[in-house]
């Protein structure tokens, strides 16, 4: 999806060098691995990737809750919660 909005992107609507940080490159190389071999790598995972997108749309759902309420302070805890996380990965 990433990889097509690049491409529908008008040279005249949006600087496409926007497209060329490390997160984008990375995520279009990850985009472009071979299918099988990523099915099998998620496939074998599939409880710990289970439990972690449970995880992962509960805190979507709070989030888009506190959106939908205009809860400033629900909101700010679920970007500082957020960012904590990050900040955790080795």
């Amino acid at each position: 999806a990433m990889l097509q909005t690049y491409r529908d992107c008008p040279e005249q609507d949006a600087d496409k060098s926007l497209f060329k940080s490390p997160s984008f490159l990375g995520a279009t190389r990850v985009a472009n691995t071979d299918q099988e071999m990523v099915f099998q790598m998620l496939w074998h995972n599939r409880r710990n990737l289970a439990s972690g997108l449970a995880i992962f749309l509960q805190q979507l759902r709070s989030a888009q809750e506190a959106l939908k309420n205009d809860d400033e302070t629900c909101f700010r805890r679920f970007l500082d919660n957020s960012h904590a996380n990050g900040d955790s990965l080795p």
